[in-house]
C-alpha cells in the first residue's frame, strides 16, 4: 500500500475518532468505550509499516486532512457527532462501492465500525438528517479529493443508499 492510500485509511480512522470523542453518550452506550482505542490501533497498524520519520510525517498530513474535512461539521454551533458519523459512513460506502477501499474483516477498524453502525441507525432513520449527511458526504469527499486523496475515483450517488 502506498503512502497516499495509508494516509486515506488513517483519515478514515481519525474521522471515526472525532465522531466518538465528539459526544457519544457513554452512559447510554457503554459498549463504545473501547472503540476509540480500536481506531487508534488501526492507525498504529497502518503506520507501523513505515519507518518512524515517514510515519510521523504521514500521520501529521492525515491529521491535517482530517481536521480540514471535518471542520465544517465539528465547528458549527449545532455540531452533531451522529451526523459526522453518517457523513463518514456514506463517504466510505461510496469508496467501497467503487472497489477503491476494502477492509479486512478482522481489522481493528472493521471490528469498531461494526459496533458504531448500529448506533448510527437511529439517526439514519431521521429523513432530513440522513439526506443532509448524504449531501455532506459528497462535500467531504470533494474536500479530501482537492487535498490530493482518492485519486482516480468519482463520486457516485449510486454507491450511497
Amino acid at each position: 500500500m502506498n503512502d497516499r492510500r495509508i494516509a486515506e485509511r488513517v483519515i478514515h480512522a481519525n474521522l471515526m475518532i472525532v465522531v466518538i470523542s465528539g459526544g457519544i453518550d457513554y452512559a447510554r452506550y457503554p459498549e463504545v468505550k473501547d472503540l476509540e482505542e480500536l481506531f487508534r490501533q488501526e492507525i498504529y497498524d497502518l503506520l507501523s509499516q513505515l519507518d518512524q520519520k515517514r510515519g510521523d510525517k504521514l500521520y501529521a498530513r492525515a491529521l491535517r486532512a482530517t481536521k480540514h474535512a471535518s471542520a465544517p461539521y465539528v465547528l458549527e454551533e449545532k455540531a452533531s457527532p451522529a451526523k459526522l458519523g453518517l457523513i463518514t459512513f456514506y463517504l466510505l460506502q461510496n469508496l467501497v462501492g467503487q472497489g477503491y477501499v476494502e477492509f479486512n474483516t478482522h481489522s481493528p477498524f472493521t471490528v469498531a465500525i461494526d459496533q458504531v453502525l448500529p448506533l448510527l441507525q437511529e439517526h439514519a432513520d431521521i429523513d432530513a438528517l440522513n439526506a443532509s449527511a448524504k449531501k455532506q458526504a459528497r462535500r467531504m469527499y470533494e474536500t479530501l479529493q482537492r487535498d490530493g486523496y482518492y485519486a482516480g475515483t468519482k463520486w457516485s450517488d449510486l454507491n450511497v443508499e
